[in-house]
């Protein structure tokens, strides 16, 4: 008889064979789809949407061309710019991807809506050879997509800051609101504190006239109340702040430090 330790051993032997993963090869004719049928981005997004075009299937020795149409409410130069030859994309020989790339417009102006780009795929070749286009029922699985393109505030998006007399240049900060009068700064401290790993938030206010408020608000991590003003410059979108730590010391009395000309670039 065989004893318990065998069972368990057969039975974990049993278990392991039957979790291991199995490599699932495609085998199927060769097909050229988008990778994804949606795709949501803020028209602040400052960086190139590269909107990918799936060659399934072994790669080929020689590039495929594939052709599309673009219809939908977005607007080309207003809302976007394709970078490239419209209506043709290509992937190279050996690779199973080509991309169509997007560059979405800020042009904030504080009306929150958005817009849609519909892509269609209409032909793809290997040379003089035809390559199927979508799969599945009728082959509309993967021939479509829908780019929706969200509008953002006049201040949404990603920031390059520093400070004046520093040379320190922190990337890519968030400017947020759901309102478009009341926005959220992700970080204001560019080389000011020995924390620097520290990203400290600030709400500030568009006053309608270029100049920004800086609404008195403590801070957490510094354990004392930030305030300020600013401005923006409506030709380049760069803001300006000039900021006010107010603490207080142990005899009761509020020293306010200044820190001033925190720039932000749009990235």
């Amino acid at each position: 008889m065989k004893s318990y330790f065998s069972y368990l051993v057969l039975a974990l032997c049993m278990a392991l064979v039957a979790c291991e993963e199995k490599q699932v090869i495609y085998s199927g004719p060769d097909y050229v789809r988008f990778t994804d049928t949606t795709l949501v981005y803020k028209e602040s997004i400052g960086q190139t949407v590269a909107v990918k075009v799936h060659l399934v299937g072994k790669p080929n020795d020689s590039p495929v061309t594939v052709t599309y149409s673009v219809t939908g409410t977005a607007v080309a130069g207003r809302d976007y710019q394709i970078e490239g030859t419209k209506g043709v994309v290509t992937i190279p020989a050996g690779q199973h991807f080509g991309t169509i790339d997007f560059k979405l417009l800020n042009n904030a102006n504080n009306i929150l809506r958005s817009s849609e780009i519909l892509l269609t795929l209409n032909s793809a070749s290997q040379g003089e050879q035809r390559v199927q286009i979508g799969t599945g029922k009728n082959f509309s699985l993967g021939n479509s997509l829908r780019l929706t393109i969200e509008d953002d505030c006049l201040f949404g998006g990603f920031y390059n800051a520093k400070r004046v007399g520093s040379n320190i240049l922190v990337k890519d900060v968030a400017i947020t609101s759901t309102n478009c009068t009341e926005y959220l700064l992700a970080n204001w401290n560019v080389g000011l504190m020995s924390f620097n790993a520290d990203k400290l938030s600030l709400r500030f206010v568009d006053n309608g006239d270029n100049s920004l408020s800086v609404p008195n608000q403590y801070n957490l991590t510094l354990g004392d109340t930030v305030l300020g003003k600013g401005a923006w410059d409506p030709r380049t979108r760069q803001i300006v702040l000039n900021l006010v730590i107010k603490t207080t010391g142990n005899s009761g009395a509020d020293t306010l430090i200044t820190i001033p000309q925190l720039t932000y670039v749009p990235r």
